[in-house]
């Protein structure tokens, strides 16, 4: 005659090791909350269908983002104090795809 399923029981059968391994993967996700994770990720990529793409490879949704905007080519600058921009990365155009948190709207 088969047992009821237990929890306690079903962790008793697997290998030693199994329930430390389980409070340590509790521990990495408490320590990926969302409370964590910036307002604003920008990824900038040289060509369309990677910047495109990271949205879904990366899971953002789940992880509370939105994609804010349109995935262009753009010109990078940089102002230091009262100075003239320079240009970053020798002024080439990279497609910029920027992600933001759903918490972080008003």
């Amino acid at each position: 005659m088969a047992l009821p399923y237990s929890p306690r029981r079903s962790l008793m059968a697997h290998p030693a090791g199994t329930l430390s391994r389980l409070k340590s993967t509790r521990t990495k996700m408490a320590e990926n909350s969302t409370d964590d994770l910036p307002e604003r990720i920008t990824v900038l990529a040289k060509d369309f269908t990677p910047a495109a793409m990271e949205f879904h490879r990366r899971n953002m949704s789940e992880k509370g983002y939105r994609m804010e905007g349109q995935i262009v080519p753009r010109q990078f600058q940089m102002i230091e104090g009262m100075g003239a921009p320079t240009n970053l990365f020798e002024g080439v155009e990279y497609y910029a795809v920027t992600f933001v948190r759903k918490s972080a709207e008003g």
